[in-house]
């Protein structure tokens, strides 16, 4: 990695703060949704998003302006981005096929609930091709969020955690903050954000890049959405 700049040794108060401002931003959306959207709508999705964007604007102001961290330093160069893009796509494809499988055989998921109704069937190419569009419009919608969480749990909390106690143990408690972060102590969620922290975190250390990460986590993202939208929730 290149090297680390001067002021860039954050401390566990600099997190905290960061964790209040992102908790403050939530707290704000969560009102929102609730006070300003009517009923069910694609604002319940966008509102969100929004937050993720603004909490980037922060997570931004603080690792390149308040403490002067070189991009290279965390692997955001646009040599590491090929490679970066090329292995987050290769890693996502078993989601795509996972999502395209839930989205055309919800029998399960049908027999359980009768408010599961699939936006998308796929049964000819035509069809396909809307649902892998709008695979690749969510993935989109969630990079910048998703560049946002890489600098925040891997560039920061993971940073911190390995400066103190080594990379073994910031795999552990960096994806479990991750887990807790994003699962609201629901035990599934908790189990499956912790095992995809942990392999963020392999990606960051292994490529010495956040650009793996980045892509994986918005393809999840676009995943989880498009399955999610499904349920009958938002109303696109």
């Amino acid at each position: 990695m290149a090297k680390k700049a001067k002021h860039s040794l954050w401390n566990i108060k600099d997190i905290i703060i960061l964790q209040f401002i992102f908790y403050l931003i939530r707290e704000a959306i969560r009102w929102s949704q609730e006070v300003l959207v009517s009923g069910d709508s694609i604002l319940n999705l966008l509102l969100p998003v929004v937050g993720q964007l603004v909490f980037l604007g922060v997570v931004f102001f603080w690792l390149f302006f308040l403490y002067e961290v070189p991009p290279p330093y965390l692997g955001l160069t646009l040599e590491k981005l090929k490679s970066g893009a090329i292995l987050g796509l290769k890693l996502g494809i078993p989601l795509i096929l996972l999502t395209v499988f839930l989205i055309n055989f919800p029998l399960t998921a049908q027999e359980s609930s009768p408010n599961f109704s699939p936006v998308f069937y796929i049964t000819d190419a035509e069809q396909l091709a809307t649902s892998l569009l709008y695979l690749v419009l969510f993935a989109a919608l969630f990079f910048l969020p998703a560049l946002g969480t890489e600098l925040y749990f891997r560039g920061i909390i993971a940073g911190y955690f390995h400066r103190k106690w080594g990379a073994s143990i910031a795999a552990v408690l960096s994806s479990a903050f991750f887990a807790i972060f994003w699962a609201s102590l629901h035990p599934g969620w908790l189990l499956f954000h912790f095992l995809l922290g942990l392999g963020l975190y392999y990606f960051y250390t292994s490529r010495e890049s956040l650009w793996p990460g980045v892509i994986y986590l918005s393809l999840v993202k676009a995943g989880l959405t498009l399955y999610a939208v499904g349920w009958q929730y938002f109303n696109i």
